[in-house]
């Protein structure tokens, strides 16, 4: 167990300028709960691992606190991009006999610019259809580019990758989700006026944008400060942490808490 743990938190930061890797190191202690990695459970270590796992997002959040720089640490830490979330976990009920998306999932970072879908295409025959993004909490234009496309796959191909622009801007907001949907042109919705979305529970997959523009918070470094009852003034820091994107203010006050 030592040993394995060990390997995995060498391979975790090998990749790594020295400078960073005893912050990282400090971050696996820190959401593990443990003085060392090597006394972390095995497979609580390996799942912080995984490339979808929330590790990237908290990682970037504390190091923005201290770095002050979140578009270098996503760059250092590789999570700058597109996470394809594994779709062979997911059981579907019903699946669409010609078309389908590849992935029912995806997460991409506000700064990737956009995201990336690939739709599967199961029969060898000419198929027109078409493919249209919906909102969540995430809308258009504000979030992503609206998208309403009719187009034909020839009887040779296989896939069609569609890339679907999202909007990088400095306001923070939480991660955001809207949908992509595969619908047949030809079969409109005589209430809506809208074509119908194709039948399966593999025509609509996921996107969700996460954020990196985090402002953080402000805080006392320490909250219950002792001076003498002669000192002519007391010093507190006020520390923003967990984040480093944009201005952020506050206001102060003094309370008495006792008359004597």
């Amino acid at each position: 167990m030592l040993e394995i743990a060990q390997g995995i938190k060498t391979a975790a930061v090998n990749e790594v300028p020295e400078m960073a890797q005893a912050e990282i190191i400090n971050l696996y202690r820190e959401i593990l709960k443990v003085q060392d990695v090597s006394e972390a459970d095995i497979n609580e270590l390996l799942h912080v691992l995984q490339p979808d796992s929330l590790l990237e997002r908290f990682a970037y959040r504390k190091r923005a606190g201290v770095a002050g720089s979140n578009k270098e640490f996503i760059k250092l830490k590789g999570t700058k991009g597109q996470i394809d979330h594994d779709g062979a976990a997911v059981k579907l009920e019903f699946e669409n006999e010609l078309l389908g998306f590849k992935c029912l999932h995806y997460s991409v970072t506000e700064s990737n610019g956009t995201v990336e879908v690939t739709i599967v295409k199961k029969v060898a025959q000419d198929l027109t259809f078409g493919y249209r993004t919906v909102a969540d909490s995430a809308v258009a234009p504000k979030d992503y580019s609206h998208v309403d496309q009719v187009v034909t796959l020839k009887k040779r191909e296989t896939e069609l990758k569609v890339h679907i622009p999202i909007v990088d801007d400095d306001e923070w907001e939480p991660d955001l989700d809207f949908y992509i949907e595969l619908f047949d042109p030809n079969q409109i919705n005589s209430e809506t006026g809208v074509p119908e979305r194709l039948k399966g529970d593999d025509t609509r997959c996921k996107v969700t944008i996460l954020d990196e523009d985090f402002p953080g918070s402000l805080g006392f470094e320490v909250t219950d400060v002792r001076v003498p009852k002669n000192a002519q003034k007391v010093d507190v820091t006020i520390m923003r942490m967990e984040g480093a994107d944009g201005t952020i203010s506050c206001y102060i006050r003094t309370e008495t808490l006792s008359e004597h």
